[in-house]
């Protein structure tokens, strides 16, 4: 039988999207002002970052920071270092404190995979927000989609992509320094969430916000992030990371926008607040 987590999913409806932007708007007719923020001013998705450099065969002596693609529709990957981190709130409340030796660099999508680079694979695109357009995360995928996606992508390139596991992706949030949320103490420079995007409701095109250390964007918010973890142990359901552009913030609720925040799902779910990071593996 699953663990049960601190807050219990929601995601049994792509409709069920509406009733945050809703809670917001009528609690913002008496405080508008915490529903409303101006966000920090976002950042070009170039801004102080190198031009990809290796077009194919970064390898585990590609010097870390570097970013790469294998073909011209596959994501950009950022080799990211080897190292040692405490993963975990020192309190318990997701996991117990623990340290943990990443013993090998690996490669990390610089982006959420987007809606163009998964019509470039699979010819087609299963996002509720298409109008979003090309550059906006792709949604509505399952874990199971997911893995269709990368068992493809694999074959077109010869390489080793595949999800992150939980420990990879903390890791990589941090981006080098260990912080509230993904790169930052301040969920507005690196995270769209409601209050911060206040839109219409729904996901921003990857790459306008703040990146982290190791040049990674929108890990916190945007869409939560499937992993390559069981949840429970009978692998029933995956956990995801990294929070949603659903979440409304007003004044307390940031939990789930944590670093650390654990969540689970069942992998053949879909949700229009769903989508994935990849992986790849460096020979």
């Amino acid at each position: 039988m699953a663990t049960q987590p601190e807050h219990p999913p929601v995601f049994r409806s792509r409709y069920f999207f509406r009733l945050p932007a809703m809670v917001c708007l009528a609690i913002g007719l008496l405080t508008l002002p915490a529903c409303v923020q101006t966000p920090t001013a976002p950042a070009s998705a170039s801004s102080n970052m190198p031009a990809v450099t290796v077009q194919n065969g970064a390898t585990r002596q590609t010097p870390p920071g570097t970013i790469f693609r294998d073909c011209p529709n596959c994501p950009e990957m950022v080799v990211v270092p080897r190292g040692k981190f405490e993963m975990g709130p020192d309190s318990g409340v997701d996991l117990p404190a623990q340290l943990v030796t990443v013993r090998h660099p690996f490669a990390m999508g610089r982006y959420e995979v987007t809606q163009a680079q998964w019509r470039a694979v699979m010819g087609n695109d299963p996002s509720y927000f298409k109008k979003c357009g090309p550059d906006c995360p792709v949604e509505e995928v399952s874990w199971n989609d997911v893995q269709k996606f990368i068992d493809k992508l694999n074959r077109q390139t010869g390489r080793h992509y595949r999800l992150p596991t939980e420990a990879e992706w903390e890791y990589a949030c941090y981006g080098g320094k260990k912080t509230a949320y993904c790169g930052s103490n301040d969920l507005d420079k690196v995270g769209w969430y409601v209050s911060s995007s206040f839109a219409p409701p729904g996901p921003e095109p990857v790459g306008k916000l703040q990146a982290n250390g190791y040049g990674l964007y929108d890990m916190t918010g945007n869409v939560f992030e499937w992993t390559a973890n069981c949840y429970d142990a009978s692998c029933t359901t995956r956990a995801i990371r990294g929070g949603a552009w659903s979440r409304v913030i007003i004044g307390w609720g940031h939990s789930d926008m944590r670093a650390t925040y654990r969540r689970w799902l069942a992998p053949a779910l879909h949700s229009s607040r769903l989508g994935f990071r990849l992986a790849r593996d460096l020979p």
